[in-house]
């Protein structure tokens, strides 16, 4: 059997080193404590080596700059340990968040709908409450979440450090699970790819803004979107590449860039919550690219990863055989209908391999409601941003949306 030595660590590391010390900047940069990591990963070990190489395959990827035979080195390094050591999270997230009793989630930064923290600094949203449903069905409470705002960029080497549990929200790509050791459970939202301008500068499509600057988020799909619908129309362009939100908006609204690129909920939440400004700014029609956005996990967790992904399949069903949560605890006790009787009590001890409590579907509905009361509460018609459903209605409504059977 081939043994991962101390030797090809270093022969490794020292031909990336000028390289790793801009990935290590990058993890200052991003508020992820190296020394935290460091206690985390040690490269002496299996585990650590493994963890070592997916956090700087993840900063490989997002940091320009890198050399495409360091980004290559790192993504088959990952992948060697992977295939050698399978079972490196022996003590894997199910028994950690029963040991430690609380779930750590990463989330966003302050996005309204999505993940903010209102005037009492409790934190509220869509993505929030994905969080809060996963606490509740392996904790039996939503509230036993402890919520780490992360950028794009700190958001990857985070969770394959270990410091989070959950990534609540991301955009599934190939490269994301086959390269980095992430793997996605499911996706929970539809979106696309869209684009804000000034009203000032008379554009309104795509079309309008050759030779333009485009402010896109570091370590976010829209750098690889933008540069896309630039090329294929044959448009010249210069990108503004920020890391966080605020400086984005920042630099927007200082005119360093005409337009932005962004999800177009995420923009329209931002519009919403700055009528002041909003007759200044309008979203272009149509989408340069489809956001498919889910939950991220570590790959390798398998149980975990399963726990996740059944949660959210739960919202789903919920929604579809009409349980609220203000009447799921009645529906239960009174379910005549066998799809629901089986959904609503007989799923608990077919969860129980997964570390699932005996009760964890009533716990979660009766915690954040099914997917369409998540919904429409953060980001629909019962909520100040009134965003459309559209692809992310249930299958029978024409969205996209549909649960395997729970049996």
């Amino acid at each position: 059997m081939i043994v991962w030595s101390h030797r090809n660590w270093i022969v490794f590391f020292e031909g990336a080193l000028p390289h790793l010390l801009k990935i290590v900047t990058g993890l200052q940069a991003t508020k992820v404590a190296f020394s935290s990591l460091n206690g985390r990963m040690d490269t002496t070990t299996q585990q650590g080596g493994l963890l070592s190489l997916g956090v700087f395959a993840a900063l490989a990827q997002s940091i320009k700059g890198i050399p495409a035979m360091i980004r290559h080195l790192a993504h088959i390094g990952f992948l060697v340990l992977t295939v050698m050591f399978p079972t490196v999270q022996a003590d894997g997230t199910v028994e950690k968040v029963l040991r430690e009793g609380r779930l750590h989630c990463g989330v966003g930064e302050n996005l309204h709908g999505f993940a903010v923290k209102d005037v009492q600094g409790q934190w509220q949203g869509f993505n929030v409450d994905f969080c809060r449903a996963v606490a509740a069905a392996i904790l039996g409470d939503g509230q036993a979440v402890d919520f780490m705002p992360l950028t794009p960029v700190g958001a990857l080497p985070a969770l394959l450090s270990g410091q989070i549990d959950l990534i609540s929200a991301a955009t599934l790509t190939f490269g994301r699970e086959a390269a980095i050791g992430l793997v996605f459970p499911g996706i929970y939202f539809l979106d696309g790819q869209s684009l804000i301008v000034q009203k000032s500068i008379g554009a309104k499509r795509i079309e309008d803004l050759g030779k333009a600057t485009v402010c896109v988020r570091k370590g976010t799909t829209s750098e690889t979107a933008v540069a896309n619908a630039f090329q294929r129309r044959g448009l010249a362009y210069q990108p503004l590449v920020i890391e966080t939100l605020p400086d984005t908006v920042r630099a927007f609204k200082d005119g360093r860039c005409q337009a932005v690129a962004g999800v177009r909920s995420a923009l329209a939440a931002w519009i919403n919550h700055n009528p002041d400004e909003s007759s200044r700014f309008e979203i272009l029609p149509g989408y340069i690219s489809m956001e498919p956005m889910g939950p991220v996990v570590r790959q390798g967790d398998d149980r975990w990863m399963a726990l996740v992904r059944w949660v959210l399949y739960a919202l789903i069903e919920a929604e579809e055989r009409e349980i609220s949560r203000s009447q799921v605890l009645a529906q239960r006790d009174s379910a005549s209908d066998p799809i629901v009787h089986r959904f609503l009590v007989e799923s608990g001890p077919l969860g129980k391999p997964l570390g699932l409590r005996p009760d964890w579907v009533v716990k979660v509905i009766a915690t954040v409601g099914n997917y369409g009361e998540m919904f429409d509460r953060n980001l629909g018609e019962d909520s100040p941003l009134k965003i459309e459903r559209a692809y992310n209605r249930l299958w029978k409504q024409g969205g996209l949306l549909y649960s395997p059977p729970f049996q």
